[in-house]
């Protein structure tokens, strides 16, 4: 397989970029990896290491580096996305680092048969079997269907959120949420209302956007019925909005609604 062996940088690239705050904006670093796939990995792998916070806990007399994000089950998830990657489409994997947020995409979805939920619980297909079995070979990865689980349970023991799955059934975004900006942007009504009048909307925001301007206690349940999308990537834009102060949720998620932070001139067409 030329992929494997990188012979075919017009096809298998992974794409590397670090962002100032929420949204893709302003460059801070950006790397193109090509070659072989396996470096392809090892420099992704290590590109995300740079660009986060590294800490250290004292473990009797020795102290111990603690990244704020765990690193094996980042790792696996650049080597699963790899796998998993449609290499028939443009697009190519692709790792962004925000400051409340690792992003990795891989193109191609969801296989058939694999939902969310499924994947959470060790369920998995392989689109690209000959190069799980040549990571496998090559001890890059261990038992198939047994790092989202881990993943999963790796976040909490960290103290994070649960990291979040998005099938745009093109693609699959998995998020994992930092504890940098989250915390100090909320403390900010101000802060939050600036930065959501400098970033740009686009449609999809807007169509989120307008839905719950609308009628603020719409559920993203009938968001997407009425959008005719899925409720993942309702919730992935709900969640955009969020981070951006562009939207807030007061109140319970059964009982609460939505409110719109910024003027409507400035989303309006």
């Amino acid at each position: 397989m030329f992929c494997l062996t990188g012979q075919d940088i017009f096809l298998s690239k992974i794409q590397c970029g670090m962002f100032k705050g929420m949204t893709r904006s302003v460059f801070i670093d950006k790397r193109d990896y090509d070659g072989m796939l396996w470096q392809q990995v090892e420099d992704a792998f290590q590109f995300v290491l740079r660009n986060i916070r590294l800490g250290a806990k004292i473990e009797g007399v020795y102290r111990k580096d603690i990244y704020e994000l765990p690193p094996d089950s980042v790792r696996e998830l650049i080597i699963n996305a790899v796998m998993n990657c449609s290499f028939l489409q443009s697009s190519h994997v692709q790792i962004a680092i925000y400051d409340d947020r690792l992003e990795i995409t891989s193109p191609g979805g969801l296989m058939p048969g694999v939902t969310i939920e499924r994947m959470k619980e060790g369920y998995s297909q392989i689109r690209n079997r000959t190069l799980a079995h040549a990571f496998s070979y090559m001890n890059l990865i261990e038992e198939w269907g047994t790092g989202i689980p881990r993943l999963i349970r790796e976040m909490k023991e960290y103290g994070l959120r649960e990291p979040e799955f998005i099938d745009m059934e093109i693609a699959l975004w998995i998020n994992l949420y930092r504890n940098s900006m989250t915390d100090s942007a909320s403390n900010s009504a101000t802060q939050g209302t600036t930065q959501a009048a400098n970033i740009n909307l686009s449609s999809e925001d807007k169509a989120v956007l307008q839905m719950i301007a609308q009628d603020p206690s719409v559920t993203q349940k009938k968001m997407a019925d009425k959008l005719g999308w899925k409720v993942d990537r309702v919730k992935y834009y709900v969640n955009k909005l969020k981070t951006n102060h562009v939207v807030e949720r007061v109140g319970s998620s059964q009982k609460g609604y939505w409110r719109v932070l910024i003027e409507e001139e400035a989303w309006q067409d």
